[in-house]
């Protein structure tokens, strides 16, 4: 027998997504799918201050690997 796990959507609630900077539209459009997204405007890295307004309140954050990640960004 095989175990397989059921995805209910409707069951899971929709987090609050943040993508630190663009990444290919293919990777957000799935993100969308079934959470709040919300995606920086640029390419770029944001001053660090401006990052860790940026992330306030986030369930769950993609990071890019240039971030600093630490207990402040967490």
């Amino acid at each position: 027998a095989t175990f397989r796990s059921q995805y209910v959507p409707h069951l899971i609630p929709m987090a609050y997504v943040v993508v630190t900077r663009q990444i290919p539209a293919v990777g957000i459009d799935l993100l969308r799918e079934h959470h709040e997204v919300r995606v920086a405007e640029s390419t770029e890295p944001m001053p660090r201050e401006q990052l860790l307004k940026f992330i306030r309140g986030a369930d769950a954050i993609l990071a890019m690997l240039g971030d600093q990640v630490d207990a402040e960004y967490m």
